[in-house]
């Protein structure tokens, strides 16, 4: 996808390089913010994803074995959408399972605010999880011309391969 001198050949694998980018900053706020968590340290990074942090609270709630049991949980859900960042780079619908995660993420914490209420301090998280979303659909919108794209670098590969074995001239024996 990336041409060996790091240059982007389109301005459809910048839009997809862009959003596979922001998904591992997510993820690594996300990881920041649980271990963060479970030091209990008040402080807390925005661009995260909400379901790993709810997991490992309501591990602490109930505490006991539960605060293990959450943080692996949380883990677990961060390991997800590493490996959608990982496996995305060659085959696209990774991206979708990461747009699918990453939209019930977005459902829960919304209905999370619904169930506690809504409190100013949420908006730059809403935001944020705008963001990611935007990011991730628009990368999928890419993904028909990054398809056509690559099935053009195929056939202008195997093209010349062609070329050349037609051009050899077959020895015949006398």
């Amino acid at each position: 996808m990336l041409r060996q001198n790091n240059q982007f050949q389109s301005n459809e694998e910048r839009i997809y390089y862009s959003c596979r980018i922001n998904i591992l900053v997510m993820i690594g706020f996300t990881l920041i913010n649980v271990i963060l968590l479970a030091l209990k340290s008040n402080t807390y990074f925005l661009f995260s994803a909400y379901i790993p942090l709810f997991l490992y609270t309501l591990g602490v709630e109930l505490s006991g074995p539960y605060i293990v049991m959450g943080f692996a949980l949380a883990m677990f859900v961060i390991l997800l959408y590493f490996i959608c960042f990982l496996m995305s780079k060659k085959k696209y619908v990774w991206m979708i399972v990461a747009l699918v995660l990453f939209s019930i993420d977005t459902l829960f914490f919304l209905y999370n605010i619904y169930l506690i209420g809504f409190e100013a301090n949420v908006l730059l998280d809403l935001f944020f999880h705008g963001w990611v979303l935007f990011y991730m659909i628009r990368s999928l919108t890419v993904v028909k011309v990054l398809k056509r794209q690559r099935e053009e670098a195929n056939t202008k590969q195997t093209l010349p391969e062609q070329k050349e074995e037609e051009s050899i001239p077959a020895t015949t024996e006398n």
